[in-house]
């Protein structure tokens, strides 16, 4: 089953807004004692069961439309979900015998 991809049309003026309190959620994560690599790699897991090799294609159109909104938050989580998603789409082209 596919699911739609929605762009949220208030999210630039929204982010304008708390730009200057924009923190690193990872670094937080982390002082928290929660690896964040374990969500990431479920999220990048489940986009590629929804979107197959789509996945990775999507997730760089996101995190582009992110990083060119400015929005170093967002455009590092999409950017770790892409190194992961690399990595899922290198697996699968193993054939096993």
């Amino acid at each position: 089953m596919k699911s739609n991809i929605y762009q949220i049309k208030e999210y630039k003026n929204s982010h304008e807004k708390n730009i200057n309190i924009a923190e690193n959620i990872f670094i937080e994560m982390e002082n928290l004692g929660i690896d964040p690599k374990p969500f990431l790699e479920m999220a990048a897991l489940d986009l590629y069961n929804q979107y197959g090799n789509d996945a990775l294609h999507f997730a760089d159109r996101i995190y582009q439309n992110f990083f060119d909104l400015g929005d170093v938050q967002s455009s590092r989580i999409w950017r770790k979900l892409i190194n992961i998603l690399m990595l899922i789409d290198q697996k699968t082209d193993l054939i096993a015998h």
